[in-house]
C-alpha cells in the first residue's frame, strides 16, 4: 500500500481532514515530495518542528501549508544552527508562531518570523534584548515582521531577572506610563491563548508609538508564580 493510500485509509476511518504535522530530525530522510503528494487531500494549518537541524527540510515542510499557518518550534538545544534555520522561513506569513525553550540570549530568529502573534519561551533573560526589539519596532522601516506583528509575548524565569530590568528595557525610548490595570485588549483573541491570561502581579505598563506612522503599542511587564512576562500589544 502506498503512503497516499494509507493516509486516505486513515482519513476514512477517523474522518480527519485537518491533521497536524510534526517533523523531527529523525524524519529528515523522508522524500518530502512524496509526502506532500500523499497529504494533498488534507488541509494543513498546524505544524510542529522538533529539533530540525537544516533549513532545507524546514523550507520544504512550510510548503505543506494550505490554510492559515500556525507553527510550534521546539528548539531545546544550544547548538542549534540558527543562521541556517532562519533562511528556512522564506518570508512565509503566519497567524501564530510559538517557540519553546529558546536557547540563546539574543533573538536571532526574530526578524525572520512574520506572524500576527509570536510567543517565545526564553531560557535566558536579557532585558537589553527586549530594548532592542522595542527600538526596532519604533524606528524600523520596511520590516515585514514589524508591519505584520499584532502581539509579542516572551516568557522566562523570574529568578533570572536583574534588579534594573525596567530601566534597561525602556532605556533610550520615549514612553508614557499607564495605569496598572488590565484592559480587554491585553489578551489577543485567538485559540490557545491561555498563557496571555496568566498574571497575578503587573509590574509596569507604558505606551509607545512608532516614528513612521504614529501607531500606538502597549508594553506590559507582569508575572505569574515563578514566570515573568514581557508583552507588546500593538494597534489597540
Amino acid at each position: 500500500m502506498s503512503l497516499k493510500a494509507f493516509l486516505e485509509h486513515l482519513r476514512t476511518i477517523y474522518g480527519c481532514n485537518t491533521p497536524n504535522l510534526m517533523f523531527r530530525e529523525e524524519l529528515e530522510g523522508l522524500d518530502m515530495i512524496e509526502l506532500k503528494d500523499a497529504m494533498s487531500g488534507f488541509q494543513i494549518s498546524n505544524m510542529t518542528i522538533l529539533n530540525t537541524v537544516t533549513s532545507d527540510s524546514f523550507s520544504k515542510a512550510l510548503d505543506f501549508y494550505t490554510s492559515p499557518k500556525r507553527m510550534i518550534l521546539a528548539v531545546n538545544r544550544r547548538d542549534f544552527p540558527f543562521s541556517e534555520f532562519n533562511s528556512g522561513f522564506k518570508g512565509k506569513q503566519f497567524e501564530i508562531v510559538k517557540v519553546m525553550e529558546y536557547p540563546l540570549e539574543q533573538l536571532q530568529l526574530f526578524r525572520s518570523v512574520i506572524s500576527k502573534y509570536i510567543e517565545i519561551d526564553c531560557l535566558f533573560c536579557n532585558p537589553w534584548m527586549f530594548n532592542l526589539v522595542l527600538k526596532d519596532w519604533i524606528n524600523g522601516e520596511g520590516s515585514a515582521w514589524r508591519d505584520h506583528l499584532e502581539a509579542l509575548y516572551l516568557r522566562f524565569n523570574k529568578s533570572h531577572l536583574p534588579d534594573n530590568y525596567e530601566e534597561v528595557i525602556i532605556d533610550g525610548i520615549e514612553f508614557q506610563r499607564e495605569s496598572l490595570q488590565k484592559q480587554p485588549y491585553d489578551v489577543p483573541h485567538f485559540d490557545d491563548n491561555e498563557f496571555w491570561e496568566l498574571s497575578n502581579e503587573m509590574h509596569a505598563r507604558f505606551g509607545i508609538r512608532r516614528v513612521t506612522d504614529g501607531k500606538k503599542a502597549t508594553v506590559i511587564l507582569d508575572s505569574f508564580k515563578n514566570s515573568f512576562y514581557f508583552k507588546l500589544i500593538i494597534g489597540h
